[in-house]
């Protein structure tokens, strides 16, 4: 396997980032001891054919799923959506899309 490593502009850490070599399977990888840190209007893409996006215009904050569904799983005790004004969950398929279970 071939290896990149980079260290960190600062604050520690570092970034190795990881190939396949010719006669291994290994898959590529990145790899950070530290935080990944995007600019506004950046996105962090996801998947084969970018999948999953995240984005964040200086302002607002996205998470794009464009294939399958979305699960947000919790091995703890509780998943909590906070926010200073509003929660809005808005389905395709109008109230009836929407079960407590």
């Amino acid at each position: 396997m071939s290896e990149l490593k980079l260290p960190a502009a600062s604050g520690g850490g570092s970034i190795s980032i990881k190939g396949p070599s010719s006669s291994s399977s290994d898959v590529d990888l990145l790899d950070t001891s530290g935080n990944l840190k995007l600019s506004d209007n950046d996105e962090l893409r996801l998947g084969t054919g970018d999948d999953l996006k995240f984005h964040h215009n200086g302002t607002s904050t996205y998470l794009n799923n464009n294939t399958g569904d979305l699960y947000l799983k919790c091995n703890s005790n509780d998943i909590y959506l906070q926010s200073v004004n509003d929660i809005f969950i808005r389905p395709e398929a109008g109230e009836n899309g929407i079960k407590v279970i």
